[in-house]
């Protein structure tokens, strides 16, 4: 068994299913009692952030949660299973950054 640890995919860029740049992997989100990743939070860039109308803080860029269900490939790179427009729902779900 293999463990990949959140300083090894932090910094990694993601792409959506078109292959536009929409930011970085900023950290793992895990479900403490099924030991398990259940999400990678996405630091977005700021044309994404406008585009999707997430909210971020007046020094901190946004950052949104991805679930792993959307996430077609991890490597060098993060790759979504859809566009940057799927993650609209997700967006709209989340948190302010002023309730993490």
């Amino acid at each position: 068994m293999r463990v990949v640890y959140e300083e090894a995919l932090s910094g990694r860029s993601v792409i959506d299913s078109t292959g536009r740049l929409i930011g970085e992997v900023d950290a793992l989100v895990l479900d403490p009692e099924a030991w398990r990743v259940v999400a990678l939070r996405v630091k977005l860039h700021k044309d994404v952030t406008e585009e999707l109308g997430v909210s971020h803080g007046a020094f901190r860029a946004a950052r949104l949660d991805v679930p792993c269900e959307f996430i077609q490939d991890l490597s060098d790179t993060l790759v979504l299973k859809g566009p940057v427009s799927g993650l609209q729902t997700l967006a709209a779900e989340q948190p302010s950054p002023t309730q993490h």
